[in-house]
């Protein structure tokens, strides 16, 4: 830990961001707290260290904080930023505000499935069943295009404490994949699950 505060005097952004991550994954959330604060002091308009505070902001909780680092990200973002912006209004329990910030990232990244899969996650959680159960669907077809990321997917659901959704999902897939060539990259990503 000296040694990555000799360092971080001197670092970049992209150093700043491995140097508070190598804290926070050594125990230390705090010192990696400090270390993003610091490195906005000395780089403010650092896209990626405004993306990184309001991601470890949010992760205590500090999600109106979060909101504030993300609208100073400029132009054009990515579709993490639009998925922080809807898990801090998840945080806030702004249910519209989430799925709001969910659609203007599938507006500007149609095809992105972490996106998708949050915008299923907010219909279901109104008990807008039908409208999330179209945009499984449409996941679903889109990891049978992309079979590389079958596997994070059926992870997430395991992550929400969804193991029945994780092994549903798996039939499904298998089930359409019938009807699709197998080729080395979705054969692997099934070898992976």
């Amino acid at each position: 830990v000296a040694l990555l505060a000799r360092v971080e005097d001197s670092a970049g952004p992209a150093q700043v961001l491995l140097l508070a991550k190598a804290r926070l994954f050594s125990g230390d959330p705090m010192g990696g707290l400090a270390t993003l604060e610091r490195g906005m002091e000395r780089h403010p308009a650092s896209p990626d260290l405004l993306e990184g505070l309001a991601s470890a902001r949010l992760a205590m909780g500090d999600a109106n904080f979060a909101l504030a680092l993300l609208d100073r990200v400029p132009a054009p973002r990515d579709a993490k930023w639009f998925i922080s912006r809807a898990q801090a209004y998840e945080v806030l329990g702004d249910v519209a505000g989430h799925e709001a910030a969910v659609r203007q990232g599938i507006e500007v990244f149609p095809g992105d499935l972490h996106l998708l899969a949050q915008l299923s996650k907010s219909l279901s959680s109104q008990g807008r069943l039908q409208e999330a159960a179209v945009v499984s669907a449409s996941i679903e077809d889109n990891v049978i295009a992309k079979p590389d990321n079958i596997a994070g997917f059926v992870t997430s659901h395991f992550i929400f404490g969804d193991a029945q959704g994780a092994a549903d999902l798996v039939s499904r897939i298998v089930a359409k994949l019938d009807s699709v060539e197998l080729n080395r990259t979705s054969a692997k990503a099934l070898i992976d699950l």
